[in-house]
């Protein structure tokens, strides 16, 4: 039998990771794909897709999604360490972006934690880089991040600069 530890690891990675099928979950949790497909139609699961904006999960009563709980600002700064996407972070712990900037707003801790996850974040794509022999999609990554874009992004060579200097019935063209 699966204790709730692991049956809350596996809604985990299924809402944050794309392309996570019940036959991971059931693997994680020492289940049949069947009770992980069950599960998840009990708890409402919401499936992980990339660039698709997800409607965040109603709390059930007695649930602690959408709470502000330490448990769930753990959760919250985990899952955003591990995915590098508040949008996903959210997801996990239940709220929608403007609960999370209200949050942020009332306690400036949270807003250095969720810095330190967001560096954690693309200090793991700088260790795939380093380490991993398919390195491309940490590249990817990096190259798009605001804060690595200088250094990982694609260089556009400039031609040659050329000054049009108009005057009133001539153009002269300098190279």
């Amino acid at each position: 039998m699966a204790t709730e530890a692991e049956w809350a690891k596996g809604r985990l990675k299924y809402e944050t990771r794309p392309g996570c099928t019940y036959d991971d979950i059931a693997t994680i949790v020492g289940v049949s794909r069947q009770a992980v497909h069950k599960r998840s139609k009990k708890d409402g699961w919401l499936k992980c897709e990339v660039d698709k904006g997800l409607p965040v999960p109603e709390p059930k009563p007695g649930s602690a999604l959408g709470l502000r709980s330490e448990a769930n600002i753990a959760e919250l700064i985990n899952v955003y360490a591990l995915t590098g996407k508040k949008a996903s972070a959210c997801r996990a712990v239940g709220i929608n972006d403007q609960t999370l900037y209200n949050w942020v707003a009332d306690t400036p801790e949270l807003s250095v934690e969720m810095s330190a996850a967001r560096e954690a974040f693309l200090i793991g794509q700088h260790r795939k880089i380093a380490t991993a022999k398919d390195w491309t999609a940490a590249q990817f990554l990096l190259s798009r991040a605001p804060e690595t874009k200088d250094q990982f992004g694609e260089t556009v060579e400039k031609g040659p600069r050329i000054i049009l200097n108009i005057h009133r019935d001539e153009v002269v063209i300098d190279q």
